[in-house]
């Protein structure tokens, strides 16, 4: 159910027109009016934290993305052609999404490459696409481990020796599995096969049979394998020649630490080779999927940074040397993808937290691999906490009710009868915001007066953002648990310029 319900999309649209002197729609149309304002709306949230809602799931996956999960209020759906409609728009082209046919001065390719290339940047930047690497291969007496070129960073790793293999029986969401030798099992380590969930660890080892961490997923079959856990710690090469000489000269067994390779391409160096087979698991940030338009691809970036992405494509369309350049707004656009990455660092993603209805800790990855180490190993029963990642990455007990307070995606309407999700106080902002989206096409005289607008927009967001953070006494702590993996790991080198 809405919680306004004063201002429907169509008459949001109409009264942009008006601010533009437009009520025809002649220069822009009722389809680009109501695209900017979603934009606005957008911005407004970014600008703000406005919308803070709480998020109540259960998974058997001890990792999750809010921007992935069914219901989140995060969740990611904005694609590249909803992207490129809006720069054709901005850019006085046929507004053809995915499909060129405006002029020679772009062309579909130049717009994707642009929104990509910005897009990958972002990811880098804010570490907001983390996912879970599982099955890594190793290879015993080998300290080198290249990665693809989809990872673009690595933020945890875990050395998994094989100690055990069997064969295993169990119907689907059983807790019991009858195996046929438990030599080498032991409670605590990582079982897989078919009908295992991952990550499900042993909990108790019988007269042939085990107990494990969450019901099957499906009928267990076949040849089960068991893995000790061992969460290597970051290092560098000086560390490890201070603390672990002779370097390189290690004699195989087991590593503590690993350390990332200066020199392409992406590398994780261990201290000591691997003397058992076994595997890998990593947390990691990946790159962002290809586009390849006409066929839409999700950004993978928080819907209400959109906008930080689209600027910075236009800041290279514009920039570069050709019949379409124009420096003085391709230096505007870069402006404003700059100071939306920086807002993007800011921005509280994650303030509470429950397991089972009672309030918990956020600590970060980092901090829980330094206080409590090998808590992955049981993963029904750790904390009970949330613990956090990159933006949206996250790791909470299986089986269990977690609930997440998050700053959600901006409500937008999309048909005429949708309720704009804004208050009255706060209405003309957004007008002010979508007004200087709409006349970026015009450049010249009338953009440059427009920014007035957009000044004023900032300022009044400012002040909102204040005086939503003044409703609670302890706001600001809130706001930074969401940055709490970047602070407890530092990706950048704090002796020199940060980000």
């Amino acid at each position: 159910m809405p919680l306004y319900t004063w201002l429907t999309f169509v008459t949001a649209r109409q009264q942009l027109a008006s601010r533009l002197a437009d009520p025809g729609n002649v220069f822009w149309s009722d389809q680009e009016c109501g695209i900017y304002l979603q934009r606005a709306l957008r911005m407004f949230n970014a600008l703000t934290f406005t919308w803070k809602t709480e998020f109540i799931y259960s998974s058997t996956s001890l990792w999750n993305s809010l921007g992935a999960l069914t219901g989140s209020p995060r969740l990611r759906t904005l694609t590249d052609n909803d992207s490129f409609t809006l720069m054709e728009y901005m850019l006085l082209e046929p507004p053809t999404g995915g499909v060129w046919s405006g002029t020679s001065q772009f062309s579909i390719s130049d717009l994707s490459q642009a929104l990509q290339s910005r897009r990958d940047e972002m990811l880098q930047v804010s570490n907001c696409n983390q996912s879970l690497m599982t099955g890594i291969a190793l290879t015993p007496n080998t300290r080198n481990t290249t990665l693809t070129d989809t990872v673009i960073d690595v933020e945890r790793v875990r050395y998994l020796p094989l100690r055990a293999t069997t064969t295993g029986t169990a119907l689907a969401g059983a807790t019991t599995v009858t195996v046929g030798s438990v030599t080498g099992v032991a409670a605590g380590q990582l079982v897989t096969g078919t009908g295992i969930a991952y990550p499900t660890s042993v909990n108790s080892v019988g007269i042939g049979s085990i107990k494990i961490s969450q019901p099957t997923s499906g009928a267990v079959s076949g040849n089960l394998q068991f893995f000790a856990s061992n969460t290597l710690y970051r290092d560098d090469a000086v560390a490890q020649e201070f603390y672990e000489a002779p370097l390189y000269q290690q004699p195989s067994g087991t590593p503590q630490t690993f350390m990332l390779s200066s020199e392409p391409p992406l590398t994780w160096i261990v201290d000591i080779p691997p003397n058992l087979p076994g595997n890998y698991e990593a947390v990691v940030l990946k790159s962002g999927a290809a586009f390849s338009p006409p066929a839409p691809t999700l950004l993978g970036i928080p819907d209400d940074f959109a906008w930080v992405a689209e600027w910075g494509a236009l800041a290279d369309l514009l920039g570069r040397e050709s019949e379409a350049t124009d420096r003085e707004r391709a230096a505007y656009c870069l402006r404003r993808y700059q100071d939306g990455l920086n807002l993007l660092l800011k921005t509280p993603w994650v303030m509470l937290a429950k397991v089972n209805g009672a309030a918990c800790d956020t600590p970060s990855i980092a901090a829980m691999d330094r206080y409590s180490p090998e808590w992955d190993a049981t993963p029904a029963s750790f904390g009970p906490c949330v613990v956090l990642g990159g933006i949206d990455f996250l790791a909470a007990p299986t089986g269990s009710g977690i609930g997440v307070t998050v700053l959600g995606n901006a409500p937008v309407p999309v048909v005429d009868a949708d309720y704009v999700q804004v208050s009255r106080s706060n209405w003309d902002t957004v007008l002010d915001l979508a007004q200087v989206s709409a006349t970026f096409k015009q450049g010249g005289a009338e953009f440059q007066q427009a920014l007035e607008l957009e000044q004023r927009a900032i300022q009044a967001c400012a002040a909102e953002n204040s005086r939503l953070k003044s409703t609670g006494s302890f706001a600001d702590i809130l706001a930074q648990r969401g940055q709490a993996q970047d602070r407890n790991q530092e990706r950048y080198n704090t002796a020199g310029a940060k980000r």
